[in-house]
């Protein structure tokens, strides 16, 4: 039966040629030695039974309990030897239920035999997920692909790993994203990038990594253990130079049994040592001057193309360090012409960003449904979320984590406070989300409409309101701009809050605002909340970059990747401009007022983000420029101080230094400028001198006989402030600063990634650093990467240039109920592809092993229930 599961299972045993050197097919046994020998398109039936009689026999003796319970018992004695207190035993390999039910009693036997204590019903649960293992038995070690790690942060087990202490990687390259998820998530715990081969047993070389933003190496040998890199000539690389690793000391092992010609190849007597002996990896690597290994790729991955040796990992590493590419894979395909080189990139945002019908508004609702999908499952801490506090899908820009909750209480409360001093009755709320301000303001109001486009988001509010509460919601599954179905409904607020910088432009915007007013009764506000500022994008972006670039980086490309971080923009950022301007566009609305978000704890939201009121009928009237004393450029409060003393009518503040903007504006405009300040490491430093100028929440409380309004200034790392004596001078509205022509004053969002402008862009970022002949041919962007079984990177299933997956019309049906529909949800994302409907073959789509269990994983979440594999 396990010869026939093995050979079911054909893709868990293909790859045996490249993991098992011992195993050569007999059919070319006469070939010379190389991967065309190892080819398994040419296999026949000779060659896939030696394979299987190989894979046998390895399993048979060193990977599993096979045979009556008393020939068992002796690996469960040595597994015990060194410390093993637990196995997991996979029994069915294609055997009928009931027979493998009929003889569970063997494997009790063994288990008595090897004298272990029962567990639990829970402890036998059929399915236990990682997230669940760490939180029954706080493991501290732990050791898996970098490919198993990136599944672990996508699916929120690392918020489970705080009893970690040791977190060891390798079996692949340790991809530098993924190292700063894990660096962010996990900081208690040492991550050790591990390296070696099987021959020379398992590790051969570590290295603690994530510390002090330094380079990801291999590190150096571990005790007992010498690394050679060598050139063909079987000389010593130079530093810095490439050459192939070799591995000798203890670890090495005599070599393939019954295989002496392999053997040969493989194991080779070390130039420098005689009498030992050394293994060639057929890794390519260096080391560096200070004496740590750098890992390139594969010798097989140094190509000739075109006449030129080419490293494909280096191409990888520098491709790697676009803004716009997330992870990158370089292979060489047939082309009409010949060998070609062509680059795959899975970009930041998803190559799958596509817009619907020139609004985007089908991309975000997607979007919003996976995260509050994803945030339902999260909710079982009540000191973190509840259903009235639920923050899914609000994350740090910065660092990919969820928004600390004691910073989310402070922006909800703040935003809540003015939505209030505006003495709402009738509400109508745009975008109301998992309904944390519908909740807030409820008992204040008479009655509260509020639309979304995610109806999970809408069916979690009604599920939590009360009786006595649902008598005044109402609730609408809509897109912003369809609010005709409210024609005959007046309200005297409406809420649009942290919502516009999803709207796929300014126009959509004003739409929505036009449509918003008709529904507002004359003297009717709008509040326009979190609006992300346009004048402070390029401090925004250098901060973000600053997080994500590598530390040793020049500081002279910082200014590169900041601008192509701002190109990459998907969401709407506005000038204050754009609301004087509005008032030409939309009659009936009049601008109130633009404020800065107020708080204490730093954070984006604060720092970047204004409230906007606006008026519908009813104009304020505005101050008059002629009764402002007016102060510029204050580097403190006292001259404010001062001039308040005064008691003005009004005065007005320009061009104060921000003190919550004023480090990273100071380093943006020194990478702009080209100051020679070293690398990123250097520019991130320097964020942590001391701030100059002034707290804008400090210019609210100065004076309780004035009313203040604070913006951001027209120059970036400033801000500005109106004061408005209560007695002396009546309400009005600041007077429209005059716009410079050519001002913009909004952005155009990217609702959907230009695939057609991004290779000649990635191109262009490959010249600066390769010659010609290393740039790729063609790119290709794609969602995810083809895994093999074991969870690495399929380079060979890579499409073509010309090759994009299809999927048959013929074999899709779509999702009937809401179980369907969930599971259907969750393979989309885990594959990347646009629909699964319940006759399409999920091998077929590419799924594996690995990603069976990933998906239940994830289903076992979404369901908040157990449910067999």
């Amino acid at each position: 039966p396990f010869g026939n599961y093995l050979k079911s299972s054909y893709d868990l045993v293909k790859v045996a040629p490249w993991m098992f050197p011992a195993f050569k097919q007999p059919s070319v046994a006469g070939e010379p030695a190389g991967p065309s020998a190892f080819d398994p398109s040419r296999f026949d039936e000779g060659d896939m039974a030696a394979l299987l009689d190989h894979a046998f026999e390895r399993y048979f003796d060193t990977a599993g309990l096979f045979g009556t319970p008393e020939r068992a018992l002796a690996m469960v004695e040595k597994l015990k030897a060194i410390g093993t207190d637990e196995v997991a035993c996979l029994i069915d390999f294609g055997i009928d239920h009931d027979v493998v039910l009929e003889n569970l009693v063997h494997l009790d036997r063994l288990r008595q035999l090897a004298n272990t204590v029962a567990e639990s019903p829970e402890q036998s649960a059929s399915v236990v997920p990682i997230k669940a293992q760490f939180e029954r038995r706080a493991i501290t070690h732990l050791q898996c692909t970098p490919s198993m790690a990136r599944i672990l942060a996508a699916d929120g087990s690392l918020a489970s790993m705080g009893s970690l202490r040791k977190f060891l990687l390798g079996g692949e390259a340790l991809p530098a994203d993924l190292l700063q998820t894990l660096v962010g998530k996990l900081p208690g715990t040492t991550l050790l990038n591990m390296y070696g081969p099987t021959e020379t047993t398992v590790w051969s070389t570590s290295a603690v990594v994530g510390r002090f933003n330094e380079p990801i190496t291999i590190g150096t040998p571990i005790a007992n253990t010498q690394i050679r890199i060598l050139d063909a000539g079987l000389q010593l690389a130079p530093i810095g130079e490439a050459g192939e690793l070799y591995i000798g000391g203890d670890g090495v092992v005599r070599g393939y049994l019954d295989k002496p010609e392999l053997t040969a190849e493989r194991f080779i007597g070390d130039p420098f040592a005689p009498g030992k002996r050394l293994y060639r990896t057929g890794d390519l690597a260096r080391y560096r001057p200070d004496g740590r290994i750098e890992y390139i790729g594969r010798i097989d991955q140094q190509v000739k193309v075109n006449g030129y040796r080419i490293e494909l990992g280096e191409i990888e590493t520098i491709l790697g360090r676009h803004p716009a590419v997330k992870e990158a894979v370089v292979a060489v395909k047939d082309a009409p012409g010949g060998a070609a080189l062509v680059g795959y990139v899975v970009v930041n945002g998803g190559a799958s960003d596509v817009a619907d019908s020139g609004t985007g508004v089908r991309d975000w609702q997607d979007r919003w449904n996976q995260a509050y999908a994803g945030g339902a499952g999260r909710q079982a801490d009540p000191a973190v979320r509840s259903a009235r506090f639920n923050t899914a899908g609000w994350l740090n820009s910065y660092t990919g984590e969820p928004l600390p909750v004691a910073d989310m209480h402070e922006w909800l409360d703040r935003t809540v406070e003015r939505i209030l001093e505006l003495r709402p009755r009738r509400v109508l709320e745009i975008g109301c989300g998992t309904g944390m301000i519908l909740y807030a303001c409820l008992a204040h109001v008479e009655h509260y409409t509020a639309i979304d486009l995610s109806p999970l988001a809408l069916d979690a509010i009604r599920a939590e309101l009360t009786p006595a509460e649902r008598a005044k919601v109402s609730l609408l599954h809509k897109a912003a701009h369809e609010l005709g179905a409210l024609a005959d409904q007046r309200f005297d607020l409406v809420i649009i809050n942290s919502v516009a910088q999803y709207f796929p432009s300014s126009d959509y915007l004003v739409d929505v605002l036009e449509q918003a007013s008709r529904a507002l009764v004359d003297g009717g506000k709008v509040f326009l909340g979190d609006v992300r500022s346009l004048e402070e994008m390029a401090s925004f972006h250098t901060l973000v970059e600053l997080q994500k670039a590598p530390g040793q980086m020049a500081a002279a490309l910082l200014p590169g990747r900041v601008a192509e971080r701002a190109e990459l923009e998907t969401e709407l950022l506005l000038d204050s401009g754009f609301f004087h301007a509005l008032e030409q566009r939309l009659p009936r609305l009049g601008l109130v007022s633009i404020q800065l978000k107020q708080g204490q704890h730093p954070n984006e939201m604060r720092d970047f983000r204004s409230d906007v009121v606006l008026q519908a009928g009813t104009r304020c009237p505005l101050l008059a420029h002629h009764s402002a004393a007016t102060i510029d450029a204050p580097g403190t409060l006292t001259p404010i101080r001062e001039a308040l003393a005064a008691r003005p009518p009004i005065l007005r503040v320009q061009a104060i230094r921000n003190a919550r903007l004023d480090r990273i504006d100071q380093v943006a405009r020194e990478a702009h400028m080209g100051v020679e300040v070293g690398n990123v490491d250097v520019l991130r430093q320097a964020l942590d001198a001391p701030a100059q100028g002034v707290e804008p929440d400090a210019l609210w409380g100065l004076d309780a006989d004035y009313a203040v309004e604070v913006r951001f200034g027209r120059q970036s790392g400033t801000c500005d402030a109106l004061f408005r004596h209560r007695q002396l001078a009546p309400p009005g509205v600041w007077p429209a600063p005059p716009i410079e022509a050519g001002r913009v004053v909004a952005n155009m969002p990217r609702t959907r990634l230009e695939t057609d402008s991004l290779p000649a862009k990635l191109r262009d970022h490959l010249k600066q650093f390769l010659p010609e002949y290393m740039l790729p041919q063609a790119f290709l962007i794609l969602d995810a990467f083809p895994l093999t079984p074991n969870g690495k990177i399929d380079r060979k299933a890579l499409p073509l240039p010309a090759q994009a997956p299809t999927f048959a019309a013929a074999s899709y049906v779509t999702p009937s109920n809401d179980l369907e529909v969930t599971i259907a949800g969750i393979w989309r994302e885990m594959l990347g592809i646009e629909r699964v409907g319940r006759k399409d073959n999920i091998f077929d789509l590419g799924a594996s092993s690995l990603l069976t269990v990933e998906a239940n994983n994830r289903l076992q979440n979404a369901l908040g229930r157990k449910i067999p594999l």
